[in-house]
């Protein structure tokens, strides 16, 4: 081979071939030793342990360093973080191949990848108002919303159709009971041919939390009888859940309250419900669990409504405690303004 050509390869590198290969083996062995390093059991099971440490106890505090936009979707990022770092912990503790270990791990950050972008997509839609929308849009939400129409319709007829017992007949309740009275006559129900209500206390009883109260309302099945004039009234929803409540060790209140007509419900007159004293807020809280008749064709699963405030002049409006259906189940309108104070016997 002449000078010249000699020259030319030098020129082109040929003559550093072997050199640049040497490099090359030196990358390759560097990121060798990176891949063994991150696949390595020890690396596995500290770093996830690290990731949950971090985000168990400090994510906020790093993510109050984010100062761009889209901090919400930040945010979302916590629990997918540690979600891949208990499976980092497990394929590390688990797994003794390197191979092994290293498609395991692949196939978690695929998973932190999706669940991510479920959550990006879920809350950009939840953000927007879109969810909302098509939640307005869906076939079984049209169809509730016309259900529970004929419900609220029945619920304003059966409010305010309180009774007293006939005033030439002496009462007397049975033992460990009481009558609730009004004007000195006895409030009468449905229930065996419009007797007196018989209020049943326990000495045990006492003021719940919230939490059991809403436990005890829940499972309690009073507000799924049908209301029936004549029958089963409010009277007798109330008495009901009083002894209910109070048998199960939580103190409760029988209430009275007079309701003026509305252009939905055009008499006027009294209604009954009960009342608690929750321990962990301020106020009684009021419970309506009187049901609505069988007519209506409504399939909801509770009745129960609360109220925290009955003072004279307010509109009732009670708020139906567990709703079916956020956008169609929340104030009850209609239902006439309170003419007086309520009156509350304990």
């Amino acid at each position: 081979m002449g000078i010249w050509d000699r020259d030319y390869m030098r020129g082109w590198g040929f003559k550093n071939r072997s050199k640049t290969r040497r490099g090359w083996s030196k990358k390759t062995n560097i990121f060798a030793w990176v891949k063994n390093f991150l696949t390595h059991q020890v690396s596995l099971v500290l770093g996830g342990l690290g990731l949950l440490f971090l985000c168990i106890g400090y994510f906020p505090d790093l993510t109050s360093f984010w100062t761009w936009g889209g901090k919400g979707y930040v945010n979302l990022l916590e629990f997918p973080i540690e979600g891949f770092a208990v499976i980092l912990v497990i394929v590390g503790l688990v797994f003794r191949e390197e191979e092994t270990r290293l498609r395991w791990a692949g196939r978690g950050l695929v998973l932190f990848m999706l669940s991510t972008l479920v959550l990006f997509g879920y809350n950009h839609l939840k953000w927007g108002g879109r969810l909302a929308q098509w939640e307005e849009r869906r076939p079984d939400t049209r169809i509730f919303e016309e259900a529970f129409a004929k419900a609220v319709n029945s619920m304003r007829e059966t409010r305010g159709g309180l009774v007293v017992s006939d005033g030439n007949h002496t009462y007397i309740p049975p033992e460990g009971g009481k009558h609730v009275m009004l004007g000195g006559i006895a409030i009468g129900g449905g229930v065996g041919g419009a007797g007196p209500i018989v209020l049943f206390d326990k000495e045990y009883a006492d003021n719940p939390t919230m939490d059991k109260l809403k436990k005890f309302l829940k499972s309690d099945k009073t507000d799924k009888i049908e209301y029936e004039m004549g029958k089963f009234v409010c009277a007798d929803f109330a008495e009901r859940l009083h002894n209910q409540a109070e048998e199960k060790g939580i103190k409760c209140a029988y209430v009275i309250i007079d309701l003026g007509p509305t252009s939905d419900r055009p008499q006027q007159g009294s209604h009954a419900l009960v009342a608690f004293q929750p321990t962990d807020r301020d106020g009684l809280v009021y419970v309506d669990c009187t049901g609505v008749k069988a007519e209506s064709g409504s399939s909801m699963d509770h009745w129960d409504s609360i109220s925290y405030s009955l003072n004279k002049g307010e509109t009732y409006r009670p708020k139906l405690l567990f709703p079916a259906n956020k956008h169609f189940a929340e104030d009850i309108e209609g239902m006439g303004e309170i003419l007086e104070e309520p009156k509350i016997q304990w």
